[in-house]
């Protein structure tokens, strides 16, 4: 708990081993499956049947699983039981208030540097694809820091749609199962995009900022739109 209300800074967190350790290993981990995966396969295209042929190697979409399907809700469930399962709710504020809690700061850093290393270790990044990865970052800092108040379901808003984004990877790396994973596809992106706007409902009702509500309202409606149309498109074209 934070000392006399005041809030963890930054740069104390960065120094806490319980939160500089498992980000090290983490960044030293992604790193090197990256090195493994990539030169084998940096000339094959993610996609299937041609879907996605302009986009990111398939070892790129091998490689996000680990981080999307498994350590970001890993990290939500350990933070959330470290406050006693209070809720969503009772986490954004106790993070508004203290900015304390190694979970939470692993996420609040991880996230970020992920998004960052794609344009480290992605030769060519369409144009769609920078805007979305800045667009993450910028609401990313938003929404951990001067909306900090709806941090906890903002947490579960993101690890709800890297759960769609994951499912997009094994579309785009899962041909030997063919024309299983377009299921799988556009029946977990539907579910990613439900369970998102689900939570951003939740999140405007603990954010106080009128813009912030609107900003947040709108980033996750333009995000879930397109991605439910690119799984739509996908299916189309699959099946």
């Amino acid at each position: 708990m934070a000392k006399n209300g005041k809030q963890q800074p930054i740069a104390q967190a960065l120094t806490d081993r319980a939160v500089a350790v498992p980000m090290t290993l983490w960044l030293i981990s992604v790193l090197a499956l990256a090195f493994c995966l990539g030169p084998p396969t940096n000339l094959v295209t993610g996609g299937v049947q041609g879907f996605f042929s302009n986009g990111p190697p398939r070892w790129r979409a091998a490689w996000a699983l680990p981080t999307q399907m498994i350590l970001m809700p890993v990290l939500f469930v350990l933070g959330h039981r470290a406050l006693g399962s209070q809720g969503p709710r009772a986490w954004g504020l106790q993070w508004a208030r203290e900015r304390r809690g190694p979970k939470a700061w692993c996420f609040v850093l991880l996230f970020p540097t992920w998004l960052l290393l794609d344009f480290l270790i992605l030769e060519d990044m369409r144009p769609i694809m920078l805007l979305h990865h800045v667009t993450c970052i910028v609401a990313h800092m938003i929404a951990c820091f001067p909306l900090a108040a709806g941090f906890g379901w903002y947490f579960l808003g993101v690890i709800s749609l890297e759960f769609g984004s994951g499912v997009c990877n094994i579309f785009c790396f899962g041909w030997p199962w063919y024309p299983l994973t377009t299921y799988l596809y556009f029946a977990g992106m539907t579910i990613s995009n439900l369970l998102a706007c689900y939570c951003a409902y939740h999140w405007v009702q603990t954010v106080q900022s009128r813009s912030g509500r609107l900003i947040g309202i709108v980033i996750t409606g333009v995000l879930t739109v397109m991605r439910q149309r690119e799984a739509h498109r996908a299916f189309a074209v699959s099946t």
